[in-house]
């Protein structure tokens, strides 16, 4: 069913779950893509049959640095798959953001900025990990696009944890993030969605 989202050559962005980034401790006896981030071996099934289904560019986009992508295992898949790897922490490959609306009736937030590759590409794929979520009950692919943001445009002073503000105050942080959730998903739908539940994450 590709065919119905893939145009012939038509550019690809497959967002992945590495929440944390490299700053993340995996769990005692495990790697980060068993434990906590999506598993580089399902984006490689994933891109392959992405080229049978005549997809053009690919991008491997997440906002957790680039040494994210390192510590994940994705620099060899990306290379297999002849995809580029994307911190949409930061313009590049562009010298800025867009601004992308939610449009009427937004819960927290009226808009996003956002890397203009997700603005360009043809198709966009999130390729969530299955975890709990203490806000969200779950987190897979709707809550992945959360990682699309910036980091720093969310950030609140004296706050540690990332994109503070998305999350507000732990009394409102049970509404509010779903809030959030909705939101970027409708300034930037998800065309198909996959998960990585070769292991997951409960508690």
């Amino acid at each position: 069913g590709l065919q119905d989202i893939i145009k012939p050559g038509g550019s690809v962005a497959i967002k992945v779950n590495l929440t944390g980034g490299a700053s993340t401790q995996p769990l005692p006896g495990r790697s980060l893509a068993e434990a906590s981030a999506t598993h580089p071996e399902v984006v490689r099934a994933l891109g392959m049959v992405l080229r049978q289904a005549g997809a053009g560019p690919l991008y491997i986009v997440e906002a957790w640095g680039m040494d994210a992508f390192t510590v994940c295992g994705y620099e060899p898949v990306a290379q297999d798959l002849g995809a580029e790897l994307v911190d949409l922490n930061a313009e590049a490959p562009f010298s800025d953001f867009i601004v992308m609306p939610v449009g009427a009736r937004a819960f927290v937030y009226d808009s996003f900025p956002l890397n203009r590759i997700l603005e360009r590409v043809d198709t966009f794929i999130s390729v969530a990990k299955m975890k709990c979520h203490y806000n969200a009950g779950v987190t897979l692919s709707l809550k992945n696009q959360i990682g699309c943001t910036p980091e720093r445009f969310y950030h609140v002073e004296g706050n540690l944890a990332p994109r503070a503000a998305m999350h507000g105050s732990a009394e409102e942080s049970v509404t509010r993030v779903p809030g959030v959730i909705v939101d970027i998903n409708r300034a930037n739908p998800i065309d198909f969605a996959l998960i990585d539940g070769i292991m997951t994450v409960e508690g």
